[in-house]
């Protein structure tokens, strides 16, 4: 959606709100898939610094991709800058599409369900 609106000045609007919302859509299901999986792989007793340390990186690496925007975007103009953060995005996407990543049908064994079998 970034891309369009870069290209198409007087559609911007409508695709950056398309973006916004597919977007925040797309990363709650993260969210809730990547939190849920840290429960259950995790041993309770790590879950607290496993957040914290989620939480640390994620605001660092806004911070610091913030201000490389905003540096990049007086550098290159906005509309470049938008280009080539989208394509940034698209190729984050490459390392997922791995054909042992797509080819998991079942859900990871947690802790407890590793521990329960080992006993059996």
């Amino acid at each position: 959606m970034l891309i369009p609106a870069a290209a198409f000045k007087e559609w911007s609007l409508l695709f950056l709100g398309a973006q916004q919302f597919l977007g925040d859509f797309g990363f709650m299901i993260y969210m809730v898939l990547s939190v849920s999986l840290q429960q259950k792989l995790l041993p309770e007793e790590e879950l607290a610094r496993a957040n914290g340390f989620n939480q640390v990186t994620t605001g660092v690496a806004m911070t610091v991709s913030i201000l490389t925007a905003g540096w990049v975007a007086e550098t290159i103009g906005v509309s470049n800058t938008v280009i080539l953060g989208a394509g940034i995005a698209v190729l984050g996407l490459a390392p997922l599409l791995t054909r042992r990543l797509l080819s998991i049908r079942d859900e990871p064994a947690g802790q407890r369900e590793t521990l329960a079998q080992a006993a059996d």
